[in-house]
């Protein structure tokens, strides 16, 4: 009787693993396939159990499809979902004018939800001029909705931006500027450390001791894997990386100033700073054998004969964490007396149990300067994307909300 409940148990198990293993594995299509193989995912994921907003999003990517039956399959979706007839779904202009006025004519009631979240996903995924209408709309329901984000700065000015830590400090910005910066001008995202924990940034860049080279690295490595040239001034230290313009991360951001050295880079007025603890979370560093002052994260991958040439260290202390960054938030201040800076706590509530205690220890430790804002919101399985590091976009989102209306909306 035991062996047969274990061997159902073990079933069900399988079964769960395998739908997680597909979400994930349609999540990466997405992110990193085009055509479509990229496609299909879209459409399958929005046939899943998820919220009008997610699904409406995934439909309004499948209209962007080249694949004419694909598009078709997507619209009669969308047109199930909303109530507006497939011929009506032109995902444009057209098409936003038409639904406005269904969705200011009518009541307001659950039906209508997924019509509201289909025209936001229109105005975002097209990148559409927000009418006065929506704008009008969105004020009556503000209340039971939240969604500050779909209203940008009317104010026009210049911002400069940079981060340091790890994919979810830039993807948070790309979201800023995407929903409440597309008034700005000369929006620049002038720098991002990548790859780097904290104690080589204050070593390598802010001290200058211990740099390591491209000679440094002369047969060790394989040909510059990305991992690696992110963390080499000569090659991509601090330079600010830009999402393939037909992918999901597209931001109004342009691409300038890619090929500034480091010192013109940290010689920058920035207005405001992002810096997540993704790598203080999760890197170990590799000393080089052949000189016991120089490291870097690599992994044996990136490597021809890892165990000859590094030596892997053990992660350091949480506490020995706090105190680098408690320095470095000193000397962003000098750098940058007038930036704002928002440190955020990556969430590590849904990864495996020693990070999620080193998460919590972060969290439970960390005590901030005045001038620095923390920001922690927890993250879920159903939160991620290809992978536990990195989100889908609507957990950006709420990021980019949080940090909009604590720094930079305008003061009333």
């Amino acid at each position: 009787m035991k062996i047969k409940s274990f061997f159902f148990l073990g079933m069900i198990l399988s079964f769960l693993n395998s739908i997680a293993t597909n979400n994930e594995d349609e999540w990466r299509a997405i992110v990193y396939r085009k055509g479509p193989e990229a496609v299909r995912a879209h459409l399958s994921l929005a046939r899943k159990s998820i919220t009008p907003k997610e699904k409406t999003w995934h439909l309004r990517r499948v209209l962007l499809s080249n694949n004419e039956e694909l598009k078709r399959e997507g619209k009669r979706s969308l047109s199930i979902l909303t109530g507006v007839e497939e011929g009506l779904i032109t995902n444009d202009k057209r098409e936003l004018n038409f639904s406005l006025k269904i969705l200011n004519e009518k009541p307001f009631s659950p039906e209508q939800l997924s019509l509201f979240w289909s025209i936001y996903n229109l105005i975002r995924v097209m990148k559409l001029d927000i009418p006065d209408a929506f704008s009008k709309f969105f004020f009556q329901k503000n209340s039971t909705l939240n969604l500050n984000g779909i209203l940008p700065i009317r104010k026009i000015k210049s911002l400069k931006l940079g981060s340091f830590g790890s994919c979810l400090s830039s993807r948070v910005i790309y979201a800023l500027a995407d929903l409440y910066l597309k008034d700005y001008k000369n929006l620049e995202y002038f720098m991002h450390f990548q790859y780097c924990r904290i104690d080589y940034i204050l070593d390598a860049v802010v001290h200058g001791h211990h740099q390591i080279s491209l000679d440094d690295l002369s047969g060790k490595i394989k040909k510059h894997p990305v991992r690696v040239t992110q963390q080499l001034q000569e090659l991509e230290l601090g330079k600010s990386f830009f999402p393939d313009q037909r992918s999901m991360w597209t931001a109004g951001i342009p691409a300038l100033q890619k090929e500034a050295s480091i010192e013109e880079r940290l010689e920058q007025d920035y207005d405001l700073i992002l810096i997540d603890s993704f790598p203080e979370l999760k890197f170990q560093c590799a000393r080089l054998k052949s000189d016991h002052t120089k490291y870097l994260f690599v992994t044996p991958e990136d490597t021809h004969n890892f165990e000859k040439d590094f030596k892997l260290e053990p992660k350091p202390p949480v506490s020995f964490f706090i105190d680098q960054y408690n320095q470095f938030f000193q000397h962003l201040h000098i750098l940058f007396p007038k930036s704002r800076i928002v440190f955020l706590h990556f969430p590590a509530n849904h990864l495996r149990p020693k990070l999620m205690t080193r998460g919590q220890e972060f969290l439970d430790h960390m005590t901030f300067p005045d001038f620095v804002h923390s920001l922690y919101v927890p993250a879920t399985h159903e939160d991620t994307a290809d992978c536990n590091a990195h989100f889908k976009p609507w957990y950006y989102e709420v990021l980019a909300q949080k940090i909009y209306e604590a720094i930079l909306a305008p003061k009333e």
